[in-house]
């Protein structure tokens, strides 16, 4: 049985690369509004996890706003096998949330209406790889809000290594540690569903539990009931996870993650870009952020009291700093 639609959406079909009508996506705010947001989040939410600040958009700062997610997460979620037994490559979901934004642009009753990106965890780097691509042509973003996590000025494609974030070693070793538990639990998986769920469960146990202080990338805000991500099922945990797969594949095989996953250009794109303090470990490096503050019509800040899911632990004040970023007035007022 498919998740109710969030409060104050509707559902419109949307397909996924081939298959018609796959996906859902969940469409708030008048037809004639003159801005246009698309939001996604990353690993392991479905689309309700935007609903709220989605809400927001679309009543108090008049955009028409799409909700939508990774490729699947929602009716894996639901309890259902992949699709796409293979999963999706980050190419591939970039292309499919390129579909979703113009199911969007169908809905909109404004020509030229302006294109707002709201994204987080894995869904900055699908959203930066579309932003990068769509700016060679007429109709690609106009501003672009990242959420807790932020990729690099420029591609590294010679460096494998590129592809774990960190500003330090320590950083460095954690993301590689739990990417690894998430990437063979997607592979077990691919072979045993139950396996995949028991090998995730006792990972995770070890990670974020046990020994969570040390190995855990997010913080203890994160763990809190309805603070954290909206799946909680061992079993989609682990089939969800296939974009850490492609991550390490990629370190072998390059592809978009290596060749595209970069900051747009920021003169004709600007980005907010807002993080958790209280986490063991970043997501960006201090080069992108100084990048950011230094750049007209850009802003990185943290956000206290939050960690992982910012917008979820301080919805308010990641309003306060979201909104007047969309509406166009330039640095949000910190």
């Amino acid at each position: 049985m498919s998740r109710p639609v969030p409060d104050g959406f509707r559902e419109v079909r949307c397909p996924l690369l081939e298959l018609e009508g796959a996906h859902r996506v969940f469409i708030a705010g008048r037809t004639g509004a003159p801005r246009l947001v698309m939001m996604q989040p990353g690993y392991p939410d479905t689309q309700e996890t935007f609903a709220p600040l989605g809400r927001r958009l679309a009543a108090e700062a008049d955009c028409l706003v799409a909700l939508t997610c990774m490729p699947e997460y929602d009716t894996l979620a639901d309890g259902r096998p992949l699709l796409r037994k293979s999963g999706y490559t980050l190419d591939e979901t970039a292309l499919c949330l390129a579909q979703a934004i113009a199911v969007l642009r169908a809905e909109s009753s404004t020509p030229g209406a302006e294109l707002i990106l709201v994204l987080h965890d894995f869904g900055v780097p699908t959203g930066l790889i579309y932003t990068n691509r769509a700016l060679q042509g007429p109709d690609g973003p106009a501003r672009v809000v990242c959420l807790d996590v932020l990729v690099k000025p420029q591609v590294e494609a010679e460096s494998a290594l590129s592809l774990i974030p960190g500003n330090t070693v320590r950083e460095r070793v954690i993301h590689l540690i739990y990417r690894s538990l998430f990437a063979t639990s997607y592979l077990l998986s691919c072979l045993s569903a139950t396996l995949a769920a028991v090998y995730f469960s006792l990972g995770a146990i070890f990670c974020f539990g046990l020994l969570g202080r040390w190995l855990s990338p997010t913080g203890p805000l994160d763990s809190e009931p309805g603070k954290g991500g909206t799946v909680e099922s061992p079993k989609a945990l682990a089939r969800m996870a296939y974009p850490y797969y492609q991550v390490f594949k990629e370190m072998i095989w390059p592809g978009a993650v290596r060749n595209e996953m970069q900051l747009p250009p920021l003169s004709r794109c600007p980005v907010l870009y807002l993080w958790g303090e209280e986490k063991n470990t970043m997501f960006h490096t201090a080069e992108a952020v100084a990048l950011l503050n230094s750049t007209k019509g850009c802003l990185a800040a943290p956000v206290s009291g939050a960690a992982h899911f910012l917008h979820r632990q301080q919805p308010d004040a990641v309003w306060a700093r979201v909104c007047p970023f969309v509406l166009g007035g330039g640095r949000p007022l910190i």
